[in-house]
C-alpha cells in the first residue's frame, strides 16, 4: 500500500516568516517605548526609530526576495533607503534627549539635520538619479544606478549615526547613576544593530549587490531583546531626582 504525504506549500517565500517576526518585534518595541511616556521626547524619538526599523525591514526584504512589478519594486526600493534616513534622524534626536542634554541642541542643529535629510530623500525619490525608475526585473537585486550617490548616502547615514553614538557614549561616561546605566544599555543595544545593518545593507550592497540585505534587519532582534529585558523587564525604579530632570 502506497502512502502519499502531502506537504503544504506556503503562498510566500519561507524567509518571510523570520522577517515577519523581526518586523513584529520592532513594532512591539516601538509601541512599548511610546506607552512608557507618550509625551517625553526620549520615548517618542526612540519609538519612531524602532518604527522606521520595522518599515526598513519590510521594504528592503520584500523587494529583494520577491519579483514584483518594476513600479512596485521602485517604490519599495525608495522606502528601503528613506527609512534609514529617518532612523538616523530620530536616533540622533533620541541620543540628545536621553536623560538630560549634555550638549546644547540648538535650532540650527535641528534645521541642518532636517534640511540634509530632505535633500537626501529627494535624491532617492527622483527617477534615475540614485535608483532606477522603474526598476527592471533583471535589476531587482541592484536597483542602485549611481555609485556616487550610493557613496554619498552611505557617508551621510554613517556620519549621522556615529554622531548619535558619540553623544550616547559621552553620556555613558559623564552621566551619573541611573542615566549613566541607561545610556550604556542603549549604546550596546543599538550599536549591534547599526554594525550588522550597515555591513550587509549598506557597504556590502555598495561593493556587490543587495542579495544579502535580508541579513541586516536580523541584527535588530538583539536590540529589541536587549532593550526589552534590561529596560522594560528589569527596569529598576527611576530615582526621583532623575524624574525631575526629565
Amino acid at each position: 500500500m502506497d502512502i502519499t504525504i502531502h506537504i503544504p506549500t506556503l503562498p510566500f517565500p519561507p524567509i518571510f516568516i523570520p522577517i515577519g517576526i523581526v518586523v513584529a518585534m520592532n513594532l512591539a518595541l516601538a509601541w512599548r517605548t511610546w506607552i512608557g511616556n507618550k509625551r517625553h521626547p526620549t520615548n517618542i524619538f526612540f519609538a519612531l526609530t524602532a518604527l522606521m526599523a520595522a518599515l526598513w525591514t519590510f521594504a528592503s526584504i520584500v523587494f529583494h526576495i520577491t519579483v514584483l512589478t518594476p513600479l512596485l519594486t521602485g517604490i519599495l526600493a525608495r522606502i528601503a533607503y528613506i527609512a534609514p534616513i529617518l532612523i538616523a534622524f530620530f536616533f540622533f534626536l533620541f541620543s540628545c534627549h536621553l536623560g538630560y542634554q549634555i550638549f546644547p541642541l540648538k535650532r540650527w542643529h535641528v534645521r541642518a539635520l532636517i534640511i540634509s535629510a530632505l535633500i537626501m530623500s529627494v535624491i532617492i525619490i527622483l527617477p534615475n538619479v540614485f535608483l532606477a525608475w522603474p526598476v527592471p526585473p533583471d535589476r531587482y537585486l541592484k536597483p542602485e544606478i549611481s555609485v556616487f550617490w550610493h557613496v554619498v548616502f552611505a557617508i551621510y547615514f554613517t556620519t549621522v549615526m556615529l554622531l548619535a553614538f558619540y553623544v550616547l557614549f559621552i553620556k555613558s561616561i559623564k552621566m551619573d547613576g541611573f542615566w549613566k546605566k541607561r545610556a550604556k544599555q542603549c549604546f550596546i543595544a543599538t550599536i549591534v544593530a547599526f554594525i550588522g545593518g550597515s555591513a550587509f545593507n549598506l557597504w556590502f550592497a555598495l561593493i556587490r549587490d543587495d542579495s544579502l540585505t535580508w541579513v541586516g534587519p536580523i541584527f535588530t532582534v538583539f536590540m529589541a531583546i536587549y532593550i526589552w529585558y534590561h529596560i522594560f523587564w528589569v527596569p529598576g525604579r527611576i530615582p526621583e531626582s532623575c524624574r525631575q530632570r526629565r
